[in-house]
């Protein structure tokens, strides 16, 4: 992606440049989950000042539906039962939303390269 003029620090727009591109890779290769990967695609909207690109936007969708889910440690930390119930419902969000989010990531991933 052409850098924007209003960009003051090159390296730090290279850096997240690189962050979406290796997010946006991990989802589509299902490394990370649906959900996982909206969460912090979502934060790179923000220093990338794209939160308005209908790709972004696509996460944050994702991201509203799922706020209530507990992902990496914040699931771990949670008992046997009310685990495999959280994962149900991850698992839930990761199949409504999959196709939409691996078409997003593939879209930013070269928008960003």
């Amino acid at each position: 992606m052409k850098q924007p003029d209003w960009v003051t620090d090159d390296a730090s727009w290279r850096k997240h440049c690189r962050r979406v591109t290796g997010r946006t890779s991990d989802l589509i290769e299902g490394k990370v989950s649906i959900v996982t990967g909206a969460r912090e695609i979502g934060k790179l909207a923000f220093w990338l000042r794209a939160s308005e690109d209908v790709d972004f936007m696509t996460f944050a969708q994702i991201n509203e539906e799922a706020k209530d889910l507990p992902i990496d440690k914040d699931r771990q930390r949670w008992p046997g039962q009310e685990k495999e119930e959280e994962d149900r419902k991850i698992a839930a969000v990761d199949e409504k939303w999959r196709e939409k989010a691996v078409a997003a990531a593939t879209s930013l991933s070269s928008k960003y390269q």
